[in-house]
């Protein structure tokens, strides 16, 4: 009997086909041969083609005989499958995936005027996160608290209210206790017992009548015996002199003496090291989502005869920075005449001073605004109590909340409506039957939410430290979510007993720290290892290769390092005399530094002395008086013989805001000879005027070139912080001389903004039917077409 998987029970079976030998007895060579072939020729995408037919390869080498109607089934359904590209998701499919959703914070208690971020995580089934999700934010009591589309909400009247976020069908409630007045100064402890006053499942109002001490005396009780003993996490010591001494000084302050180096910027007065390692660039819809993580080693400030150490504390160890910055406040007193500094933390570390004091008759819970002091004119508006925003003069801001006691930016929004969201880990976790505080650092991020929707999680081991943060990955549906790991962390204990002379110690490093040991990044298997001193600061950061999880080592690619002090005591904070470079297959390079002081010029520099000994002066001005004071005045470049090879010199103005600008950069070549270039500034240190002089003539200064911009100054749009649109640029031949008036006009551009009329409407997120459906994740819904007041270009002239 034949076999029906047989050619002839085929043939039998079909005998009004007629087919050519080679399908009845060629066998899978011939089947296959043809096949790729003609995919070749045909198929659109040829690669697919190829793929697919390697596939068929698999099956036909399974049977000893492959039938044609494989063959021809699986050719057909090529062309099908061609023909049809996969429909891409709608936020409606992504809604329909979702079937809970987790609320952050879970409860929180607040006071009148606050406002207060809520995120949502969106899960499926499985407990996966969808990505690209709209939620939208209901309150129970719009009298006693309004909640905005981005989960912001204010707090208006005393009482209980439930906020409800919903994405689709699936909705996820948590409890909003407002307290009467305003917010207290707290400690931890007494923010943590506030906190836990309202349980998430609290219906009533029982506690909102009782006071912050009361709710604090009966709750710190009843906390778990080892929450407290678990907590390594302290307050920061904040103090001027983090932002005025130049010793103090780290991350990229303006106009300093610093040197660029090729793993990050050395500022030598205080011997801190700025090393960068990106970690997330994704972009969005007007605003991208970015995360660095920074390093500064000056972990040692100084103040008198006092040294901290981690004053500023660091996250997600000594030192290190991740995240968007904060804000930290200082100096505050109570009374007739109440006081509250505060000190803006850029992501890179960076120190500004908004302000504050009496002076300004600003206490913990009176507001802004107030205003950097060093050129940036970055304004907050808030206060040390509630929280509010912060303005770039680019129109850009940034909320900052009251989270774990901390002021933390919770979204980043730019002129167009479009958010990034961060959500941060509560200070105080239930768990093994108790409750647990302070074992999350109060900066820790649990996730961020991009302008689209995407989530980025940040991950924890038992011990509450940050080992990984994942992102979307390409591929993958709202059932069945892609994600990658971009970065990975593991920790070390690290023994310390650095001793000082002469110094008063207010906060030490308690004989051991914990801190990064390994910076991975697992798609590549390259990263990071640091080696530490006895006194907590890193003294070599060494790039890595094949990083693997049975060698977490690898191999050493290159590698920076510097003296620090191995052994003590010493007098003064922890500085190195030596960096040293290296690499695979290139020498090693020993940068030396070193500083004097001229009392009589009232100048200090700091000289590093390159490998082929020539040398880099950087110097800086010492004069309490003038306007350049700590600031960078003069920059030198000599060959090893002492010849100078090229030097820039920098004078300083006040801005018409009183902050310090570059007035004049003076550049001489190898021969001395120089050229110059100088501003004039707005209130907002916008360059108004730019002055080429070129080379000298006759031994005067004479401007061959003048560039001219003039600013938008609109009530409006200076009071929405969009203070840097330039509406015109002009360009003259300045004649040379000094005289502006008989400059000659030979260029000219002009600027439109927020004129949309005259481009036919702007766009609007409306359906076929013109109606407005739900909006796009991260972006504000009320930032529709009659919302105009945005900075954007509409005409060019």
């Amino acid at each position: 009997m034949r076999s029906p998987h047989s050619p002839l029970a085929y043939r039998s079976r079909h005998s009004s086909t007629t087919l050519p030998r080679m399908f009845v007895r060629g066998g899978r060579r011939r089947i296959l041969c043809l096949v790729l072939i003609l995919g070749l020729l045909i198929v659109p995408d040829a690669g697919y083609a190829i793929s697919a037919a390697s596939a068929l390869a698999v099956q036909v080498a399974k049977d000893t005989i492959a039938p044609v109607p494989v063959a021809l089934e699986w050719f057909k359904g090529l062309l099908r499958r061609s023909a049809k590209p996969v429909r891409q998701e709608t936020l409606a499919d992504r809604l329909a995936y979702v079937t809970q959703l987790q609320v952050t914070p879970r409860r929180f208690v607040g006071y009148l005027g606050q406002t207060v971020t809520f995120t949502a995580l969106p899960l499926n089934a499985s407990g996966q996160i969808i990505q690209g999700v709209r939620f939208d934010w209901e309150t129970s009591n719009a009298d006693k608290a309004v909640i905005d589309d981005a989960g912001r909400a204010r707090l208006l009247q005393p009482g209980l209210v439930r906020l409800t976020c919903r994405a689709g069908s699936v909705r996820a409630s948590v409890p909003l206790l407002v307290r009467p007045g305003h917010r207290p100064r707290q400690s931890d402890a007494e923010w943590q017992a506030d906190q836990l006053g309202l349980n998430e499942t609290t219906t009533s109002g029982a506690n909102q009548s009782r006071t912050v001490e009361q709710v604090a005396a009966s709750l710190l009780n009843h906390l778990s015996p080892t929450a407290q003993a678990q907590s390594g996490w302290t307050d920061d010591l904040g103090y001027d002199e983090q932002w005025n001494d130049p010793r103090n000084l780290v991350g990229s302050p303006r106009n300093r003496a610093a040197e660029s180096t090729r793993m990050g910027t050395v500022l030598p007065e205080g011997s801190n090291f700025n090393f960068a390692a990106p970690l997330v660039s994704l972009g969005g819809r007007g605003i991208g989502a970015n995360l660095t993580l920074y390093y500064n080693s000056r972990l040692w400030s100084r103040r008198n005869n006092n040294v901290a150490y981690n004053a500023i504390v660091g996250w997600p160890a000594p030192g290190f920075s991740l995240g968007f910055g904060r804000i930290v406040t200082y100096d505050i007193s109570a009374g007739g005449n109440p006081t509250c500094k505060y000190m803006l933390i850029d992501p890179d570390g960076t120190r500004h001073y908004l302000g504050g004091g009496a002076w300004a008759g600003s206490g913990y819970d009176l507001g802004g605004p107030f205003e950097t002091n060093d050129g940036s004119h970055i304004t907050y508006t808030g206060n040390g109590s509630h929280g509010g925003y912060l303005y770039y003069p680019d129109g850009t801001s940034v909320y900052f909340s009251m989270v774990n006691n901390r002021l933390l930016p919770t979204t980043i929004s730019d002129r167009n409506g479009n958010y990034v969201q961060v959500a941060y880990k509560p200070d105080c976790v239930q768990g093994n039957g108790g409750m647990y505080c302070e074992v999350f650092a109060p900066m820790a991020i649990d996730y961020l939410i991009d302008t689209l929707g995407r989530m980025i999680q940040f991950n924890y081991d038992t011990n509450y430290r940050l080992t990984s943060i994942i992102v979307p990955g390409y591929g993958g549906t709202g059932q069945n979510p892609v994600t990658q790991t971009i970065v990975q962390f593991d920790y070390q204990m690290v023994t310390t007993n650095g001793t000082f002379s002469g110094l008063t110690v207010e906060r030490g490093t308690g004989g051991s720290i914990t801190t990064l040991k390994h910076i991975t990044f697992p798609a590549t298997g390259t990263g990071y290892m640091p080696s530490y001193s006895i006194y907590g600061v890193v003294t070599s950061m060494s790039g890595r290769r094949q990083m693997t999880v049975g060698s977490p080592d690898g191999v050493e690619s290159n590698n920076v390092s510097f003296t620090y002090p191995t052994a003590g005591p010493i007098t003064d904070a922890p500085a190195f005399t030596q960096r040293t470079e290296s690499a695979v297959n290139a020498p090693t390079a020993t940068y030396a530094y070193s500083s004097s002081t001229n009392g009589s010029a009232q100048e200090k520099t700091f000289t590093i002395t390159r490998p082929d000994y020539s040398t880099h002066n950087l110097i800086r001005s010492t004069n309490p008086s003038a306007i350049a004071n700590g600031l960078l005045v003069r920059s030198e470049v000599k060959n090893s013989s002492g010849t100078l090879m090229a030097k820039s010199e920098l004078a300083y103005v006040n801005d018409g805001g009183g902050e310090p600008q570059v007035q004049a950069v003076t550049s001489y070549d190898d021969a001395g000879t120089p050229t110059k270039v100088d501003y004039d500034y707005d209130s907002y240190g916008n360059v108004t005027n730019r002055r080429e002089y070129g080379y000298q003539a006759g031994g005067q200064w004479q401007v061959r070139r003048r560039t001219r911009a003039v600013y938008k100054t609109d009530t409006s749009y200076v009071n929405a912080y969009l203070r840097n649109l330039i509406i015109e640029a002009d360009v003259y031949d300045a004649q040379l001389n000094s005289n502006d008036a008989d400059d000659v006009l030979m260029a000219k551009t002009i600027y439109a903004y927020d004129d949309y009329n005259a481009m036919g409407g702007m766009e609007e997120y409306r359906d076929a039917q013109g109606q407005l459906p739900e909006n796009p994740p991260g972006h504000l819904s009320w930032y529709y077409a009659s919302y105009t007041l945005r900075g954007n270009v509409t005409g060019t002239t």
